[in-house]
């Protein structure tokens, strides 16, 4: 494995914050705890490495904030699983009526929110 740097392990932890505040809620509405792991924006080794570095870091310059930003994103990663595992998973709530009757409400929730951040 490569050592990553600051500057990389940063660069990686700024597109985390997009990526959750942007695509993590839809995902998550539609596979739920079964996310496919090809939905993260870098494999999650990756991502863990970059969380250590930039934790190490922020440990070192006394920011907490950054600290408990981190820990509360991080934990996030236990909800992407094997792509395959993911698919098979939602296929089965996809088959379930009730499940996609709650789904279309929120898709369509979304979409009002998006419009109204532009």
């Amino acid at each position: 494995m490569s050592k990553m740097i600051l500057s990389d392990a940063n660069k990686i932890f700024q597109i985390w914050g997009k990526y959750l505040e942007y695509t993590h809620g839809k995902v998550a509405m539609i596979f739920m705890l079964d996310i496919p792991e090809s939905f993260l924006p870098f494999p999650k080794v990756i991502l863990s490495e970059a969380f250590q570095i930039m934790s190490n870091h922020y440990q070192e310059t006394n920011n907490l904030k950054g600290l408990n930003l981190i820990r509360e994103t991080s934990i996030l990663l236990s909800m992407y699983k094997d792509d395959e595992e993911s698919l098979l998973e939602a296929s089965k709530n996809f088959s379930n009526p009730e499940w996609c009757e709650h789904l279309i409400p929120a898709f369509k929730e979304f979409q009002i929110d998006w419009m109204g951040t532009q």
